[in-house]
């Protein structure tokens, strides 16, 4: 790639030749697509709890997710009045998410869906944190865990 700066005058610079690569092995990427960070949850329609993987040496964008990905493991966790995390619900080892969308709750249709009304019944008004991670088809796992936030005030 050549470039070159200009200033508000219209004078440039000489040009320059750049190059560069990307990097072989990128690990998977994984992130939570909902909920989003800190946000605070009020009604049953909101908990179609997603996640989304891919390995970027394949692609580059959320909407390739599931590529080179073997599966998700994913947990969703609540605070207890000592300070200490509740395992809420749980998608490791054998239960894990191994293709997308990457649902924590369920699918219906290629689309993840909200909690039941048992479930959200059950769901406490408290704070939570999802925690996720991938297994790319190179057998290498993301690292650090992925974790977000969210509050459930109904």
């Amino acid at each position: 790639m050549k470039a070159r700066a200009a200033d508000n005058n219209g004078r440039y610079s000489d040009e320059i030749e750049l190059s560069f690569s990307m990097p072989a092995n990128l690990p998977v990427f994984v992130d939570i697509a909902v909920p989003g960070r800190g946000q605070v949850i009020s009604l049953q329609s909101q908990t179609a709890f997603e996640a989304i993987a891919y390995d970027a040496d394949l692609c580059s964008h959320s909407s390739c997710s599931g590529a080179g990905v073997q599966k998700v493991e994913a947990q969703i966790l609540r605070l207890n009045l000592d300070g200490s995390w509740s395992v809420v619900f749980e998608a490791i080892g054998g239960s894990a998410l191994t293709s997308a969308p990457y649902c924590l709750v369920k699918e219906k249709k290629e689309v993840c869906e909200p909690m039941n009304n048992n479930a959200w019944s059950a769901l406490a008004n408290g704070t939570y944190k999802i925690r996720a991670r991938a297994l790319g088809t190179d057998n290498v796992w993301t690292t650090p865990l992925i974790e977000i936030d969210f509050t459930v005030q109904k």
